[in-house]
């Protein structure tokens, strides 16, 4: 994906920005997800 956007550099516009920046969120949401459900689990043990 960002291989593709450097190539076609000149056609980014504000929205494939916003996309990117969504995609990045939500990357970190469900990563946070994740490691809130760990937690969850390594608590339950004690």
């Amino acid at each position: 994906m960002l291989k593709k956007m450097s190539e076609d550099k000149k056609d980014i516009t504000e929205e494939d920005l916003d996309d990117l920046l969504d995609a990045q969120w939500e990357m970190q949401d469900k990563i946070h997800k994740r490691c809130k459900m760990k937690d969850k689990k390594k608590y339950k043990k004690f």
